[in-house]
């Protein structure tokens, strides 16, 4: 034999208040979770971000980009890592530049004390000369 009950909406739930509450509740879930998600995307691509942008400076060739990061997370040690790889460049330039305008002034110099001396010696014979052998004899033209 079959039994078979009638079950009243009360028994299964409430009817439609209760299933309008229900609803109400998996939306409001939904939204805190992607509320939630909405954050920590946040704080994961704000940060790169700020990394990318820091690298595009660096590609056009500006060595002082300097992140400056107040976390204690894993993007602190890379913002690190970026500052330490930045400054060794601009550390290494200024170095070659230094030494760069050291050797042109030491070539500077070693031309003017090329220079100097023959200078001199050709005024000197240049005048001597006109004066020795314009006149045929010593003395003045």
């Amino acid at each position: 034999m079959i039994l078979v009950a009638k079950l009243s909406e009360a028994a299964l739930g409430g009817g439609r208040a209760q299933g309008v509450f229900w609803g109400v509740m998996l939306a409001l879930f939904f939204s805190v979770v992607g509320v939630f998600f909405s954050l920590i995307m946040r704080m994961i691509s704000r940060p790169i971000k700020t990394l990318t942008d820091s690298f595009s400076l660096l590609e056009r060739g500006d060595f002082g980009a300097h992140i400056v990061y107040n976390g204690s997370d894993e993007f602190r040690d890379l913002y690190d890592g970026y500052n330490k790889m930045t400054g060794r460049p601009k550390r290494l330039i200024a170095e070659n530049e230094g030494k760069e305008i050291f050797v042109q002034r030491a070539e500077m110099k070693l031309l003017q004390a090329q220079t100097s001396p023959h200078f001199m010696y050709n005024s000197f014979w240049s005048r001597a000369g006109g004066f020795i052998w314009s006149s045929g004899s010593p003395g003045l033209l």
